[in-house]
């Protein structure tokens, strides 16, 4: 794989998380506010958006960092 090809690889996904991050947090924030407590699917599904889109931002930001440089 070219090392361009990758850092544009590295940077959708960093995007795509950093999303799914912003829709969790959004959708428990705006969750609570409008009702006072969530359906427990909707809740589950905010949750692993938060947990999953943090922890995929960080990987991918790091793996878009790091390993173009090692590839050089």
């Amino acid at each position: 794989m070219d090392t361009q090809e990758y850092v544009r690889y590295a940077k959708y996904g960093t995007v795509v998380f950093f999303g799914m991050f912003v829709v969790g947090a959004v959708g428990e924030i705006a969750g609570h506010a409008v009702l006072s407590e969530l359906p427990a699917p909707f809740g589950t599904l905010f949750v692993y958006l938060l947990g999953f889109g943090l922890a995929g931002f960080f990987v991918s930001a790091m793996a878009g960092g790091v390993i173009p440089l090692a590839l050089e």
